[in-house]
């Protein structure tokens, strides 16, 4: 195998912020499948493949944070509908609070990340055993 010299554009950090893309498009891929595990696999999968701690945990973070802050923010709206709807919620409350609602969303979003952040570190120390 060849290695990539220092100065080229796929050194260290291009490659390892390709590997939390992947991992965001892999959570997305398998949620359909795997529901709320989906951050715990790609995070594995993450923390496998790159096998330092620091960066299997950091990479399995960002990319099930990148991955599902646009599905929160995205569906909203249905959301917004759905309370109305159901009656839990008066459109004029969901006016004042709105921005107490997308920061729920938000909150949301990262604390499934911390799912990913988990599986980056079992997936290094899975790495470490196995090497």
């Amino acid at each position: 195998m060849t290695q990539i010299p220092q100065h080229h554009p796929m050194a260290k950090g291009t490659k390892y912020g390709l590997m939390i893309l992947a991992t965001a498009f892999l959570n997305i891929g398998l949620f359909p499948i795997t529901y709320i595990l989906t951050p715990l696999f790609t995070g594995i999968v993450c923390g496998f493949l790159v096998v330092s701690t620091k960066r299997g945990v950091l990479g399995g973070y960002l990319g099930a944070f990148i991955a599902f802050l646009p599905l929160e923010i995205l569906t909203a709206p249905d959301l917004m509908d759905y309370l109305v709807q159901s009656g839990t919620l008066t459109m004029a409350e969901i006016q004042e609070m709105i921005l107490v609602f997308y920061f729920l969303l938000i909150l949301a979003a990262a604390l499934i990340s911390i799912l990913g952040a988990i599986g980056g570190l079992l997936g290094s120390k899975l790495k470490r055993k196995l090497v």
